[in-house]
């Protein structure tokens, strides 16, 4: 098996981020058809980037024999209402397709820790749609447990 390769995304790499990020919506729309059709634009990484210097973040790419397989973007939150305020966010995890069950996400999410340590926050915390069984499945099997359950209703406007 190849070695999952982790390092912080570089300026270099924000056309394959973005179409990797095309890639995790046209995969939510599987679960959520609500999701947007339209291309995301161009300028979605840079406004990701820009985000990342406002709140402390990081943009992580895994790589299998040198092509990038997943992103995990990540962003250093408070929360007034505890008692150890701090936590790192997890805004978006993705895996190609043709690298899932191969670690990638495992691999991801473990850097994320490493940069939540070191940043000496008290918790990770991740979002998932509530169909998505498979990454619902793999955060429980990483010690991930729900915290919060967001409801909605369609107003049909």
């Amino acid at each position: 098996m190849a070695r999952v390769l982790i390092t912080d995304a570089l300026i270099s790499d924000q056309a394959e981020l973005l179409a990797m990020a095309r890639e995790l919506l046209a995969f939510e729309r599987t679960i959520r058809p609500s999701r947007r059709r339209s291309l995301l634009p161009a300028s979605l990484v840079d406004g990701w980037l820009r985000e990342l210097r406002e709140h402390e973040g990081r943009i992580l790419i895994a790589r299998l024999d040198g092509r990038p397989v997943g992103f995990v973007r990540c962003l250093l939150r408070d929360d007034e209402l505890e008692e150890a305020p701090g936590e790192l966010h997890v805004a978006e995890l993705y895996v190609r397709d043709a690298a899932r069950g191969a670690g990638v996400g495992r691999a991801l999410l473990g850097a994320v820790e490493e940069v939540a340590r070191r940043a000496r926050v008290q918790r990770l915390t991740i979002d998932a749609l509530v169909g998505n069984e498979g990454a619902l499945r793999a955060y429980e099997e990483l010690g991930f447990a729900p915290a919060y359950v967001t409801y909605e209703r369609e107003l049909g406007a």
